[in-house]
């Protein structure tokens, strides 16, 4: 199923009640290759890593408990960030799963509780036949927008149940392969309206986040930012949306960013942002865009 999405690489460490994933991918090496990582905290970030750099959802797997008690720094990172990805988690039995109530069942809590804080959505998997639409729906939440991470929890039985070939083929939805999932247009009636205040600006500034990467749309904005002839800045995770040889390039706009860009932000009569979500540092603790600033 995960071949069918495309999925080349899977990154983590292998686990008792994750072995039937393993075997799997030992089964598909002409389609996918495991990256055995040094702890499952790296798993999560070469994940985050594959995506930024690919635009598929980057796949990590880490086994229950312990494991998936490393994963929350890099989901935490890829949620914020937008950045899609899909955590394959092992979890008990089952049958087992009341028993983490009483503390008896080995290396067992509440992960679905836990994940569902650190990630854009989480699914604890309940039978091997739901499995093929639970994959389909965390492909699509990952991608979808914000982009993000989410966590499938798989329990050992299910892991290991007999499963029939015909009942877990999946329909696989294109859009959710990789990202952009979609493009969305403003009404013609704004973009009028933007063309009209980008006409009469004075000092423009153009602000590129991470959005433009997410969107592969880095050569429209240079093509934009050409054309614009004014400031530009960018998010951390917006770096390198335009050329920073360019000379309206001023860096990053943070509070602990480029002095430059702090400076002559300022100065704009007109801030235009392109795939940032206007966050705390981007927004300069939302002092951002200035009363004055169109």
């Amino acid at each position: 199923m995960l071949a069918q999405y495309g999925v080349e690489y899977v990154f983590g460490m292998p686990g008792g009640q994750t072995t039937a994933l393993h075997d799997g991918i030992s089964r598909r090496t002409d389609r996918i290759r495991h990256i055995l990582m040094r702890d499952e905290r790296n798993a999560a970030y070469a994940a985050d890593a594959y995506a930024r750099l690919t635009g598929k959802p980057g796949i990590c797997d880490v086994t229950v408990g312990p494991g998936a008690n490393l994963l929350p720094a890099g989901f935490l990172e890829a949620l914020n960030a937008s950045i899609p990805m899909i955590g394959i988690i092992g979890e008990l039995p089952l049958d087992w799963l009341p028993l983490k109530e009483k503390g008896i069942a080995s290396q067992g809590f509440d992960q679905l509780s836990f994940f569902k804080t650190c990630s854009k959505e989480a699914f604890l998997v309940p039978s091997v036949a739901s499995l093929p639409e639970l994959i389909r729906t965390a492909f699509r939440i990952a991608t979808a927008p914000r982009p993000g991470p989410v966590a499938l929890i798989i329990p050992h039985d299910v892991f290991d149940a007999d499963w029939d070939e015909d009942l877990l083929k999946i329909k696989v939805d294109d859009r959710s392969i990789r990202i952009p999932f979609l493009r969305s247009v403003a009404p013609a009636t704004e973009i009028t309206a933007a063309a009209e205040l980008i006409r009469r600006a004075r000092r423009p500034a153009l602000v590129c986040g991470g959005g433009v990467h997410g969107s592969d749309a880095t050569e429209a904005a240079t093509a934009f930012a050409d054309r614009l002839g004014g400031l530009v800045v960018t998010s951390l995770s917006g770096k390198g949306s335009v050329p920073e040889t360019r000379a309206y390039a001023a860096g990053v706009l943070n509070p602990l960013g480029s002095a430059a860009a702090i400076e002559l932000i300022q100065e704009a009569d007109l801030v235009i942002w392109c795939g940032s979500k206007v966050s705390q540092n981007t927004g300069m603790n939302w002092t951002l865009p200035k009363p004055d600033q169109a």
